[in-house]
This record gives structure tokens, sequence and C-alpha cells, in this order.
């Protein structure tokens, strides 16, 4: 994020065929935001939503409580169905409408397989229950190819070290790809798992272990992207091939950072950090994805420190 006569506005990227230039930041009327309506759940622990096409259902995942409660939009008010209990499955860890009253819920129940969980909104009854990979992580849903896409992240153990990855962590997450063409019954949804190949990407932690971690995609549904927040990059998947088509370094950025574990905000010194993408937007037109980036990964060997910033490319 930088910031230009007070206005704050993003650093821009077009990407071209193989190419990515800068584009200039513009500076626009800073936007105000205010809280109309607070909605508080039973169990509490709110955790990731996601709304329906149509606007008018709100859907809530606690994985404490192991539940996906509905919350009717605009009011506020939690829908009179029963939420969604994945209770006997593991922890609900994100969720997507299929259209505007099936909800698709991935569940993790880590170190065992996952599973995505097809529910009725309005009565809260389970549809179809597919097994996926171990630790699924983010959902979202490509409706114009009527597939479902999966980060399996299957995070055996953190990484702490930019410039190298856990002797434990053996097995490589994927992307799953979960084609529901054929209807949402159990028997009609096949999925596809797509590997991720980070062998030529460079500043990889973990080349063998891609962790993918957060999914959206690009208008007109023919492309996913993921993030690989340890191994600090981005994946383009296409949707048709069920391949990933690329993956870039998210790259690093410059900037002053908290160098003081006191449980205090204070930059105080210039970092040079791996951006370390996590949640993941794009743009309506297409043009522009937008990321989230932690950068909490400890100090390198080489006195390189991760410290995230929000990335626009």
């Amino acid at each position: 994020m930088e910031h230009v006569h007070g206005v704050a506005c993003m650093t821009g990227f077009t990407v071209g065929a193989a190419l990515l230039a800068a584009a200039p930041c513009l500076a626009r009327p800073a936007l105000e935001l205010e809280v109309v309506r607070t909605v508080r759940l039973p169990e509490g622990g709110a955790e990731i939503v996601a709304v329906s096409p149509d606007g008018r259902r709100l859907a809530v995942t606690q994985a404490g409580a192991r539940l996906v409660r509905i919350v009717k939009l605009p009011s506020g008010e939690e829908s009179a169905a029963s939420p969604i209990d994945v209770g006997s499955l593991g922890e609900p860890t994100s969720a997507a409408f299929a259209d505007r009253r099936i909800l698709l819920v991935v569940v993790k129940a880590d170190p065992g397989p996952g599973a995505l969980v097809v529910a009725d909104t309005r009565n809260g009854e389970t549809i179809a229950t597919v097994p996926l990979g171990i630790g699924p992580d983010s959902i979202a849903i490509s409706r114009q190819q009527r597939v479902a896409v999966v980060a399996i992240e299957d995070e055996e153990a953190a990484v702490e070290d930019p410039t190298r990855c856990p002797p434990g962590n053996v097995r490589p997450g994927a992307v799953q790809l979960v084609d529901f063409s054929r209807g949402l019954a159990a028997g009609d949804l096949r999925v596809v798992t797509v590997p991720v190949d980070l062998s030529r990407v460079a500043g990889a932690s973990c080349p063998a272990d891609p962790q993918p971690e957060f999914v959206a995609i690009a208008p007109g549904g023919a492309k996913a992207y993921v993030t690989l927040q340890e191994n600090n990059a981005i994946a383009v998947v296409d949707l048709h091939s069920a391949s990933v088509e690329r993956v870039f370094p998210a790259g690093t950025t410059t900037h002053l950072g908290d160098s003081e574990p006191d449980g205090v905000f204070r930059p105080d010194r210039e970092i040079t950090a791996r951006r370390e993408p996590d949640g993941i937007a794009v743009s309506p037109d297409g043009r522009v994805f937008f990321t989230a980036d932690e950068g909490d990964t400890g100090t390198s060997a080489d006195g390189v420190l991760s410290g995230g910033r929000t990335l626009s490319v």
C-alpha cells in the first residue's frame, strides 16, 4: 500500500503475454466505510463468509462449533433453517454458493482426508458428501464451467524459515477441481487433482510442497488464481485443461517494518520482505488481481525478513 498526498492506493502491475509492466498509481478519494449492522451468532467464532448470487443469503463458517450458519440479507437475521452441521466430518474452512440456495462447504479433518459437503441452505440438509485431499483450505466456484476449485493445503509442519522446508513435509498439497456440470448428487460429482510444480519457481521455500492457500476465479470462469503463501508464489490454473498454466513468484518489497516483537506496531527499520500472498481477489474486468500478503515467515539466514504488504498484479 502506498500513500499519495494522504490518499491510499495500490501499486499496480498490468499483465501482458509474458511481461509484467508497472502501471501508475492514481490518487482517488478516500473510501469511507460505515457499519450498518452487526450479527452475533450464538456460538461466536464467525470466520469465513460467502454471499449467494442473488445477494439474499450469507453463509458463515464456524470452525469451533463445526457449523455453517445462514443469515438473511439485508436484515441480518439468522435463517429459520437449521445450520449446516459438519461436526461428524471435521471443521468447515470455507464455503461457496453453487446457486442461490445450494452451498458447497469444504471440511478438514487433519491428518485425515477432507471432504466437500453439498448442502441445501433452505433446510440445512446435506445433499452429498465427496472425499477430498488432506487439509482443504479454500473453495471458489466457476459457475460458467460448473466447477468448484479447492486449495488442498495439506500443511504438515509450519514453514518458519523461508530458506528451507521442514523435513516432515513429504506430502504435496494440490488443487482439486470438483466438476458438478452433471448435477450435485454424489454420483454426479467428479474430482480431478491438479498437481502444482514449483521446481522452476525462484525463491520457493518448499518446492515439493506447494501448500495452496486461497482461490479466486477470473471473470469468464476459465481460470483460477491460487496463492501459495509459504512458497511466496501464485499459480494460474486453466479450468478447461485441468492443468497449471504457470506459476510465478510474488517477489519482495522494501518498506519500513516493525523489528521488535513487543506487541506494539512500530515500523522502525527498512526491510526487504517476501510478500507471501494469502488471500486473493480478481478485478471485475479480469485485468488485475489483488493479494493480501501475510509475510509472517521468520528471518532467513541471509538477513532477508518477511513482512506482508498488499500487492496488485
